[in-house]
């Protein structure tokens, strides 16, 4: 029976990687409530070539990795929302191009499109008095390139499979905060018709796989406990 309960107890050990940090960026986001329908732009500060563009570099896995969100440059940004003065919900109008991004710098490189879809006040307190806000979504990884000497560690680090397709899921948090208009600090989400447009810092993204493959430390203490189930058999 204590064989037993050893199995038994390593089965919930089954645990898969968590949130993966990805640091912050001097990339800003933008909403601008002027609008109809309020909107936000990722990468407002860095649009070229007719596309904006979210991005930064952070360590993972012991690994340089270069993230990206790009949305097409257009007049008026395709992710609108509302807002009720702590949580709301980000609707995609049309069928917006866009693009998320990550890479080693050694070859391997991860992509797909991403989608927002809510935003909350974080409660926490920036320096300028105001609560930051945190921006909901999936990145659909539909293409994977693994060229480089580290495609095992890339792999690890984001609990990606050997092969896309079939396409993987990463739930990620943008979280923006220390918000200025005309360079005064203004809170971040305005009411809709308000002409103060905001410009968000990027403090920090995190992104975390919806379907994550266990750990290797998991494999070997399940395995462990196999083994010691199969000795106990053995001996009866």
């Amino acid at each position: 029976m204590r064989i037993r309960h050893l199995l038994l107890a390593c089965l919930p050990t089954l645990a898969v990687a968590g949130s993966i940090d990805l640091g912050n960026t001097a990339n800003t986001v933008n909403f601008n409530p002027a609008n109809f329908l309020p909107t936000i732009t990722l990468g407002s500060n860095n649009c070229v070539g007719g596309v904006c563009t979210l991005t930064g570099t952070a360590s993972v896995n012991s690994l340089t990795i270069t993230w990206a969100f790009q949305q097409v440059d257009q007049s008026v940004s395709p992710y609108s929302y509302d807002y009720n003065g702590s949580t709301g919900t980000i609707y995609t109008n049309g069928t917006p191009e866009t693009m998320f991004s990550l890479s080693d710098g050694t070859g391997d490189i991860a992509s797909g499109t991403f989608v927002l879809n809510s935003l909350a006040d974080d409660g926490t307190q920036q320096k300028d008095g105001n609560d930051g806000v945190d921006l909901y979504g999936v990145a659909t990884l539909s293409s994977l390139t693994l060229s480089g000497a580290n495609s095992s560690a890339f792999l690890s680090a984001f609990s990606l499979p050997g092969s896309i397709p079939p396409n993987v899921n990463l739930d990620f948090v943008i979280d923006v905060g220390n918000c200025t208009h005309g360079g005064r600090s203004t809170v971040c989400v305005q009411p809709v018709g308000n002409i103060t447009d905001p410009t968000a810092q990027t403090l920090d993204v995190q992104v975390t796989p919806e379907n994550a493959t266990p750990e290797p430390a998991t494999f070997g203490l399940l395995g462990a406990g196999l083994a010691a189930f199969g000795i106990a058999r053995r001996k009866r």
